[in-house]
């Protein structure tokens, strides 16, 4: 009695998953199953069952603030030494390619 070759069966592909970054290029992937192995001859399964794909290839946006500093406060009245002084603060700090604070914060 002879059997009849059964050719490898894979099923459809899965959907890709999610991308690996959200900017800058990440990767995703989606498989795919052996449905039915190849017996008495058949074609065998050949295929890739994974592949891949790059995703997200946009450059990345990065917010850019420059330091931002408060306003002076008033000169100090005189104090034993007859100086007198002032400050000010870092109101809100560089934020990614933005300059930083580097200047004085009293005087």
């Amino acid at each position: 009695r002879a059997f009849q070759p059964i050719d490898c069966a894979l099923s459809q592909w899965g959907d890709w998953s999610s991308c690996g970054r959200s900017c800058g290029g990440g990767l995703q992937n989606r498989i795919r199953k052996v449905l039915e192995d190849a017996e008495h001859g058949g074609r065998l399964c050949e295929d890739s069952l994974h592949e891949m794909r790059i995703c997200n290839i946009f450059e990345c946006y990065e917010p850019k603030q420059d330091c931002a500093y408060s306003e002076w406060s008033s000169w100090s009245g005189c104090g034993a030494h007859n100086q007198r002084y002032r400050q000010r603060k870092v109101a809100s700090p560089a934020v990614g390619r933005g300059e930083a604070c580097e200047g004085d914060l009293e005087e």
